[in-house]
């Protein structure tokens, strides 16, 4: 081929090339420009399409708060009328209510249903009243749009559900608070899918081809065609490009190119609006190039027709320059020859120098590999790029993690700032550096290296980097930091030290020494110790020092040196003597502590291991020298001696209510009375506390002690002034009497402390002689109560319960808990037979405490199970008596917060509640405040009061059974029966008897009036376990459903 038609070719197939690439390029360019013209264009129509989709929403929403403002909607006002069968309340109830929402549905046609919810998420009611009757579930509350209301107090949408009519819809939720903010009913409705798909449909989005409404779950809930929603019934989660796109940019139109399954691209956009929906709107991109298809091919002809002018032009001046360059050709493939053979030669030096290279490379990484210090080597960059051997074993890391920067991860944290800055330094400037730090051994250890390095240069004086060598001088730190610390102690210890060289002339002392003596270093220097001497030791004592320093080695005790003011102080001195390598003394280290405060409250603390801080009484050690006196002093006098315990009745109440101050000053009060009613030859001791033992000796008679116990107990009982406050205790008090009783002290002790015990149990305010027999009684009820706590402790007890009826509308409405004692080896024992010991005990509180907790418990439990019932817990007297006692229920409710009060009653005797009937109607109240109700148990056993009736507020009165049993033979009996259902009726009281035993016995009581009963003839306490399936099978007798309420009436519904 000629170089003619190698330059034609070389014009026309470019040519070709380039017009067929121009083509291809402007017709990908004019569709990308008309992709993102038609995007910008239609940005702004997508956002007026989602704000009239939202506006449609936000509609049905604006009408639902409307209607929640209305004066019907303030209040929901039969609640107790609900019923579960219906769903909620029935059709002829809240009638207004219902008139509003249907005029709402009238003017909404986008809501199908509306409804309400009450708090809990108990339905209240629905309109229309069909739906309410088809609803499949009763409870709501475990839907997150009534969650998600019920947090926020706000207006809720949520995702797409499936309605009670199968079809598929969202609900609007709007919170009706009361004037407090509280939620007291939730006002929900319900839009249906399809009226949604009507929002998007294709005349309403043009020029889009389709459009889609997606829920917060991606859940399809609306569509341009409505049949791709899929059917009835089922959801259609859709996973479409415009999501994903959507997640990844922040901004409120996202718009998206793809392509689809069958290969169709599609342009379209994405935009979220209010309560999470996301909507879609695409176009296929075919429809949209096609706007733009002329354009393209009326660009092409013109570059056309432009690069074939071009191209005849320069094939004209190819032509002419082509003979030029043939003859440039030949001159240059001269020159090529030439400079081919010069290449060939001085490859081959090049190989030879290579060689030698490599040979001394070799060897000086050989010697540097094996170096005991540490190397490494930094390039033109200041990174590092080799360590040898010994860094790398050291560090315990590969060269790839030490290369560059890994290094400095071994550098102490401390150190790695000041390290790199004065490498980086030396670097900048080409110096060379020396510098210490520490660096992490293979072990963790930290160790100091001194790391040298100097500026690198190649054998042409041209600088290549860093070449730096490492010596560990970790050992050289620790002998400094050694001394330092040495140093350090000697100017910072609080102790005084004195040095002294063979001479014992005084050569060096610390700050504490000066402090100390008060003498400065200058005025110490040169001196002997024996300056600060006082005369509290003799010299017989400094002879002993120096034979002891001089045989040992040290000598250490206490003497009283004198300071420079002449005051006398006592130190703690430690003599030490310090020899050299020869054995020869060469100084004297005295180490002393200023004890002279040590000494002082020495004997202070000596008064205090005897007598009582507050009172200044005798302690129960002085206590235990002075009653073995007072035996002795009676055994030899041939006299009695009387040893009394007292315990203030009284006294936690005025610490509860006036302060521990206040009682504090009574004690002091007390003691000082105490000091004036007793002879000087008695003793008076506290042990703690309100706990006191005094010694009466020399007892001719016992009448001589009775009248000084008289005379104890008319004082501490007179009334104490503490402040502005005036305060009332008593003494009980336990004597026993020596040799009558015993002759060892600490039985005399004991024998007191029983008898001031049984004193106590008395009611207090008295004494008590010890007695054998009533102390073996009183021990015997302290190990059963031990037992008990046993019991309690090992879980031994449990709570069975007996169910409550309606006997006349057969339903069962509660239950009593009872408890039981599993007892390990007798069984299971009724309370009947221990709880009589805990009376008049704090373990009754503790015990009862137990029983209402584990009932609160149990009834949770049901309560979750869906099983409501009302359980009766009997409270133990002292229990209500205690003045906190509504605060500790509190404590016990607080762990379940969603279990209703209401389906709580608690049961208290008749007695417990006269013994004082003002705190008990305190109690009852505070409870019935928190929703719990109050039952008097055994009602007619006790007084029975018109009047206590009537300041009592309980809710219940419980007829005794012992009553109940009886009514049908004795007519006294029945007489009282009908009293007490005459009283309940006459004071707004239910009424419920108990001991109902036989069929007999229910037909009496309905007769009467009393359709409430418990009793074996109806049914036994039960474990809990049992009593779910004994409700499901219990029916009541026909003929009590048949028989008409004579007397009270109950409205309360049913409660199973």
């Amino acid at each position: 081929m000629t170089q003619r038609q190698k330059i034609l070719l070389a014009f026309i197939l470019p040519a070709l090339i380039a017009l067929l690439s121009i083509a291809v390029f402007l017709e990908k360019s004019h569709r990308q420009l008309a992709i993102e013209r038609w995007s910008s264009e239609q940005k702004s129509h997508v956002s007026s399409i989602a704000d009239a989709l939202q506006s449609e929403i936000t509609q049905a929403e604006n009408l639902l708060a409307y209607t929640a403002q209305l004066d019907e909607f303030l209040a929901l006002i039969a609640v107790d009328r609900i019923n579960r069968q219906l769903n909620g309340i029935p059709p002829d109830l809240e009638t207004g209510k219902r008139h509003a929402l249907a005029a709402l549905l009238a003017q909404s046609p986008a809501l199908s249903t509306v409804f309400l919810l009450l708090p809990n998420g108990d339905h209240y009611l629905s309109h229309p009243y069909a739906v309410q009757q088809s609803l499949k579930k009763y409870n709501l509350a475990d839907r997150p749009y009534f969650q998600r209301a019920t947090k926020s107090k706000k207006a809720t949408i949520s995702d797409s559900v499936i309605g009670a009519d199968g079809k598929l819809a969202v609900i609007i939720d709007i919170p009706l608070l009361d004037p407090q903010g509280e939620i007291y009913a939730h006002l929900g409705g319900v839009v249906l899918l399809e009226n949604l798909s009507t929002l998007i449909a294709t005349a309403r989005i043009t020029p889009f081809d389709e459009g889609m409404l997606l829920d917060r779950q991606g859940k399809l809930i609306a569509h341009s065609d409505p049949g791709q929603i899929g059917p009835e019934g089922s959801f259609y989660s859709l996973k479409h490009p415009l999501l994903r796109a959507h997640r990844e940019t922040s901004d409120a139109v996202s718009f998206q190119r793809w392509t689809d399954e069958s290969g169709v691209e599609w342009l379209g956009f994405s935009q979220n609006i209010e309560d999470g929906w996301t909507l879609l709107l695409q176009r296929r991109l075919s429809s949209v190039a096609g706007e733009y298809a002329g354009a393209v091919r009326e660009t092409v002809f013109l570059v056309g027709v432009i690069l074939l002018i071009t191209s005849g032009i320069g094939l004209a001046m190819a032509f002419f320059a082509s003979r030029r360059w043939e003859i440039a050709d030949q001159a240059l493939a001269q020159v090529h020859d030439e400079l081919e053979s010069r290449v060939v030669d001085r490859t081959r030096e090049l190989a030879a120098s290579q060689v030698e290279i490599v040979r001394s490379r070799d060897f000086y990484l050989s010697v540097l590999e094996d170096f005991p210090a540490l190397i490494w080597r930094a390039g033109l960059d200041a990174k590092c790029d080799y360590f040898n051997r010994t860094w790398l074993e050291f560090t315990g890391r590969t060269r790839e993690q030490e290369s560059g920067d890994g290094w400095t991860e071994g550098v102490h944290p401390d150190d790695l700032q000041q390290c790199l800055e004065t490498y980086l330094g030396a670097f900048k400037n080409r110096q060379p550096f020396a510098m210490e730090y520490r660096l992490r051994r293979h072990d963790g250890e930290y160790r100091w290296l001194l790391d040298m390095g100097q500026p690198f240069h190649d054998i042409n004086g041209q600088f290549i980097g860093y070449l730096g060598t490492c010596f560990d001088v970790s050992e050289r730190h620790e002998a400094a930091e050694k001394l330092q610390l040495v140093a350090s102690v000697f100017s910072h210890a609080r102790e005084g030290i004195i040095i002294t060289d063979a001479q014992s002339r005084i050569i060096d002392v610390n700050e504490a020494f000066s402090t100390t003596t008060g003498y400065s270093r200058a005025e110490a220097l040169g001196k002997n110790p024996s300056f600060l001497r006082s005369a509290r030791q003799k010299k017989d004592f400094y002879n002993a020092l120096w034979r002891a320093l001089n045989t040992n080695g040290y000598w250490q005790g206490e003497l009283w040196n004198r300071r420079k003011n002449g005051e006398i102080f006592a130190e703690l001195l430690t003599i030490s003597a310090v020899k050299n390598s020869q054995g020869e003394v060469n100084h004297y280290v005295g180490i002393f502590a200023d004890i002279t405060q040590q000494k002082e409250n020495e004997a202070r603390l000596e008064k205090l291991a005897h007598y009582d801080p507050l009172t200044g009484l005798p302690n129960r050690t002085l206590l235990g020298d002075r009653l073995y006196m007072s035996i002795a002093l009676a055994q030899r006098n041939k006299h009695q001696l009387a040893v009394c315990m007292l315990d203030l009745d009284g006294f936690k109440h005025v610490n509860d209510t006036l302060g521990h101050a206040a009682g504090d000053q009574l004690l002091i009060d007390f003691a000082q009375r105490m000091r004036n009613e007793l002879r000087q030859t008695d003793t008076l001791a506290r042990l703690g506390g309100d706990e006191f033992i005094f010694l009466i000796n020399e007892l001719k008679s016992f009448d001589e002690c009775f009248e000084i116990i008289h005379r104890i107990i008319r004082s501490a009982s007179q009334p104490y002034l503490l402040g502005d406050e005036v305060a009332e205790v008593s003494a009980s008090i336990g004597i026993t009497l020596y040799p009558d009783d015993g002759a060892d002290p600490d039985l005399l002790l004991r024998h007191a402390d029983q008898a001031m015990y049984i004193a106590k149990l008395n009611g207090g305010n008295r004494y008590f002689m010890f007695d054998p027999l009533k102390d073996i009684a009183a021990r015997a009820e302290r190990t059963a109560l031990d037992r008990l706590q046993q019991a309690l402790d090992a879980g031994e007890f449990e709570m069975h319960y007996q169910p409550k009826v309606d006997m006349q509308r057969g339903c069962v409405i509660g239950a009593e808990a009872l408890i039981r004692w599993r007892h390990p080896e007798r069984g299971l024992i009724l309370p009947g037979e221990f709880l009589p010991l805990t009376e008049d005990t704090d373990f009754a509180i503790t015990l009862s405490e137990w029983v209402i907790g584990e009932a609160i418990r149990q009834l949770n439990t049901w309560h979750q199970q869906g099983i409501e019932l009302t359980i009766g817990i009997n409270i133990a007297p002292r229990h209500l008596q205690q003045p906190d006692f509504a605060e500790g229920l509190a404590r016990l409710l607080a762990p379940y917060p969603d279990l209703p009060t209401r389906l709580i009653e608690l049961e208290i005797l008749e007695t417990a509640a006269l013994h004082d009937m003002t705190h008990a109607a305190e109690v009852i109240a505070a409870c019935q405040r928190m929703g719990i109700a109050f039952a008097l148990d055994d009602f007619g056993t006790g007084y029975s009061s018109l009047l206590y009736l009537k300041h009592l507020p309980a809710d219940t009165l419980k007829i005794d059974q012992s009553f109940i049993r009886n009514m049908l033979h004795d007519p006294e009996n029945m007489a009282i029966v009908k009293g007490v259902i005459g009283l309940a009726e006459a004071f707004n009281r239910k009424v419920i008897a108990e001991g109902v035993e036989t069929l007999a016995h229910g037909d009496a009581l309905l007769s009467i009036g009393c359709t409430q009963a418990q009793g074996y003839g109806i049914a036994r306490p039960m474990p809990a376990a049992d009593l779910a399936g004994w409700i499901s099978r219990w029916q009541a007798p026909a003929h009590w459903l048949t028989q008409k309420n004579a007397g009270t009436k109950d409205d309360s519904p049913p409660i199973i």
